[in-house]
Parts: C-alpha cells; structure tokens; sequence
C-alpha cells in the first residue's frame, strides 16, 4: 500500500526545515500542505530562505513560488543573507563592475540554491502552479521534495471573496501535496482587519 511505502522510508519523507524549535517538535513530511502564518513584516520570507537553503544543502530539490517579492528584490536578499554586506554596497558592485565581488556573490547564490528552481510569475492559480510541478517532473523525471509558496494571499481563484477564495486555493494546493507526494509549504498573514479595537 502507499502507506507501507510511505511509513518504511519515513526519513527519507521526512523534512528538516533548519528550524530546531519545529524540527524537534513536528514531524513535517512530504504529503502535507503546511502554512506558516504570521504578521507582515515578521520575517515570513526571511525564514522562507532559511529552509530552501537547508533543503538545498540536503540535496533536495525543491520549487520557491515568489509571488509577493520580484526576482531583483529576492537574489539582493539572498546575497545579503549570506554576506551580511548592505544593499547599496550590493548594488554598488553590480554597478561599478566589481568582478571578484560581483563572482562571489554569484558563487554563494550557487553553493547555496543549486537545488532550488525559482518561479516570479504573478497572479498564479493553483492549476498554474500544479502544471508548474508536473513540468518539472516531465523534465527532470522527479517531483520536487516542496515547494514553497510566497504567499497564500497572491493566489488567485474564480472566486471573489477573499475568505472563500483562500479556503479554496488551500484545498487546490492540499490536493496537489497528496497527488505528487511533495509538501506544500504556504505563507500567509492573518487577516487586515477593518473598524476600531472594540470590534469582535
């Protein structure tokens, strides 16, 4: 059975996200769709990296969905991430044509994401995205272990209603976990919500 399967190589569908205080805690496996919820601004992306760096330095392969940030926006950060060095010296190499500078950078993004393929279109939809995974599959003859989605609210669906079309994008993407047998890892944010504090 696809149980059997799955429970005999259960630490190969196991993932660590190289986060100790989740790793120790929760078992996170391929066949699961995951959200990782928190406020804007509290460092969603931030951690996002944290584990495509860790999955690629594993040797898995994994699909990074950015459809909040734009490619420029996501390379600086991850450049930042591994140097510590500040945008506008960044920027500066580029610009001034710092090739041993410029080379090093591009070397760490390399060392460092050589298993992850990143996709920046926007406005996607959960059969978008579910044809971007059987694409890769039909190319490399494997499935991505994850693939990581920035984030939940930039899905789109046919549905108007934000609560309903988030439920419904959830479920989509759910479906797909338990199609291919790869996690579905989700950001998203609670809610803006609208009036003053004595509200419900």
């Amino acid at each position: 059975s696809n149980f059997k399967n799955f429970a005999k190589n259960i630490d190969a569908n196991t993932i660590k996200l190289g986060i100790d205080a989740i790793d120790k805690k929760v078992r996170i496996t391929t066949g699961m769709l995951v959200a990782f919820l928190a406020a804007p601004g509290a460092g969603k992306s931030s951690a996002a990296f944290g584990i495509l760096n860790t999955l690629s330095n594993s040797g898995e392969k994994a699909m990074f969905f950015s459809m909040d940030m734009g490619a420029d926006q996501v390379f600086q950060r991850l450049i930042q991430r591994h140097t510590n060095h500040q945008s506008d010296t960044i920027l500066d190499a580029y610009a001034t044509d710092k090739k041993h500078i410029v080379e090093d950078y591009e070397q760490k993004l390399s060392e460092n994401y050589k298993n992850i393929k990143f996709c920046f279109k926007t406005s996607m939809t959960p059969e978008m995205i579910r044809a971007i995974v059987e694409q890769e599959f039909l190319t490399t003859g494997s499935y991505p272990k994850m693939i990581l989605l920035d984030y939940l609210e930039c899905i789109r669906t046919e549905v108007a209603d934000p609560t309903q079309s988030k439920a419904i994008a959830a479920l989509a993407l759910k479906d797909i976990a338990n199609e291919f047998g790869i996690n579905v890892f989700l950001l998203t944010q609670p809610t803006k919500l609208a009036g003053g504090p004595a509200g419900e």
